[in-house]
């Protein structure tokens, strides 16, 4: 991140958010270069949230034109933009949002060499071949990488935030708090002290070291499956509360493809595969390959909300990231957004 403090105006242009997460999250905030490829409906709703949140610099890349199906849930575009290309149509209204956020707009995809010159990336359109690819480029660097994408009433976000270590401000517990690995999806404890003048809070220092999508595909073929997925391994009343979204999901990062009809069977064969592993109850939903990439405007501002606010979070480094995988099915779970760690220590 670039060296850059808040001005008068920033600070009081975002005086409630800096009473509520300080102004170290807020200067950091103002500090970062994310860099979101493709403005889909997932990605305007991410956009929108993070230039209101006052990060330094976003570039938004896309080298596709409006459409009519962008209408149904793309927040920045009118009928008239049919036909323009997305960046084009969508600029005045993102910069509009915040006029102190640096703004750049791309009508073509930049190469993936170029991630590493960015704090986050952040894709929300391609196969789990091309996010893991843009992953991978990523690694190359420090840079953070978020996949996500909609599928009709269902959608994922994978976070490889690569090491990332954060601070939580919590009461003091009976319990002392302990250094080493703590529970899954809370990392190592490396760090805790008492607040100054308050002996009745304590910051704590975590670390979480995240596994990337090649990494955790090439685990799948060398790693028994018991072990590779113990979230999985889980009684039966907790079993019947996940659905066959999740061995989807898992087939197509173990995979890694394109989604040609071919590789669609090849998923659901895995998928299949790793629900008899486990003796789930629930069959692979193939409803996520076949609307892979449909953007219904409920759930893009749903997981758009929390794909903002993790990035948020991350810069901020005061709260608890996402580890490492979202999983959103509407028609079986509602609202919610269940995490699970895949990979990550």
């Amino acid at each position: 991140m670039t060296d850059i403090s808040l001005s008068a105006s920033e600070v009081a242009l975002y005086d409630r958010q800096i009473r509520l997460w300080g102004v170290g999250a807020q200067t950091r905030l103002r500090q970062s270069r994310v860099l979101i490829v493709h403005l889909t409906a997932l990605a305007a709703e991410c956009v929108k949230n993070l230039v209101l949140a006052g990060v330094g610099a976003i570039t938004i890349a896309d080298d596709n034109r409006v459409n009519p199906e962008d209408l149904a849930a793309g927040i920045f575009f009118r009928d008239a933009d049919i036909g323009e290309y997305r960046v084009i149509a969508a600029r005045d209204r993102i910069q509009a949002l915040n006029p102190l956020v640096e703004l750049q707009f791309l009508q073509t995809i930049p190469l993936a060499d170029t991630f590493t010159s960015y704090d986050i990336v952040i894709a929300t359109h391609g196969s789990m071949h091309d996010f893991s690819v843009y992953n991978d480029m990523c690694r190359l660097g420090t840079a953070k990488f978020y996949a996500a994408t909609l599928a009709g009433p269902y959608g994922f976000i994978f976070v490889d935030l690569q090491r990332h270590r954060f601070q939580i401000t919590q009461q003091v517990s009976n319990v002392a708090t302990k250094l080493g690995r703590s529970g899954r999806g809370e990392g190592k404890v490396i760090d805790v002290r008492t607040v100054d003048g308050d002996h009745t809070m304590e910051k704590v220092t975590r670390e979480i070291q995240y596994s990337s999508l090649s990494q955790l595909a090439a685990a799948s073929t060398a790693t028994a499956d018991t072990s590779l997925y113990p979230f999985l391994n889980v009684n039966l009343r907790r079993k019947t509360r996940l659905t066959g979204l999740i061995t989807v999901l898992l087939a197509l990062i173990e995979t890694s493809v394109e989604t040609t009809a071919n590789d669609v069977e090849r998923v659901l064969v895995r998928a299949q595969a790793i629900s008899d592993t486990y003796t789930l109850p629930n069959q692979p939903v193939s409803d996520l390959l076949d609307l892979y990439g449909l953007s219904l405007s409920p759930v893009a501002a749903i997981l758009g909300g929390v794909l903002a606010q993790d990035v948020i979070n991350v810069i901020g480094e005061q709260q608890f990231p996402i580890d490492n995988l979202v999983v959103f099915d509407s028609i079986n779970n509602g609202i919610d957004c269940p995490v699970f760690s895949i990979g990550s220590q």
